[in-house]
């Protein structure tokens, strides 16, 4: 059990930075970015990108990259909430079925490990488009927000997602 509540912690904590990452990147095509900004505009509208100078040639590379993310955190997270409602129907049981919560404990495990994935596929994305010290901003913005962000558990959400499981 120890084990599913900290793989369930885990999962509300990449459902978090989803939802943050959500917030922070704005969606819409470059005619709505220009409406908003102006093309002459020297700012790209996500606050984050803002923080690490993106141009906005670089947040026209980035935003479909930002809608393919949210778009398939969106599905992940949605189906990771129906696997908790079951999880937490088949706890409330009166007869445990030791064998349906594991395969679902299980089901959890793999949505987080592809929420993961499609962090970790951003991030790359997001190298391949940004110059290194903006990248380097641009992760060092994001580990302060996830610090912030009441996350008291050891070296920070992000470096979870990242694959850096530090005690």
């Amino acid at each position: 059990m120890r084990k599913f509540l900290i793989a369930l912690s885990v999962g509300l904590n990449i459902a978090f930075i989803t939802l943050w990452a959500l917030h922070a990147y704005p969606t819409g095509n470059a005619a709505h970015i220009d409406s908003l900004y102006g093309p002459a505009h020297t700012q790209a509208p996500s606050l984050l990108h803002r923080s690490v100078n993106a141009t906005p040639e670089q947040w026209r590379a980035i935003e479909p990259h930002v809608r393919d993310f949210q778009e398939a955190a969106r599905s992940t997270r949605e189906d990771m909430k129906e696997l908790r409602r079951k999880m937490l129907h088949l706890l409330a049981e009166p007869v445990v079925d030791e064998k349906a919560i594991h395969s679902t404990k299980q089901e959890i495990l793999a949505h987080q490990e592809r929420m993961k994935n499609l962090v970790i596929n951003f991030l790359l994305k997001e190298k391949e488009i940004l110059e290194p010290e903006q990248f380097k901003a641009l992760l060092d913005a994001i580990q302060r927000r996830c610090n912030s962000c009441g996350d008291n558990e050891g070296p920070g959400m992000m470096s979870r997602v990242l694959g850096n499981d530090a005690p």
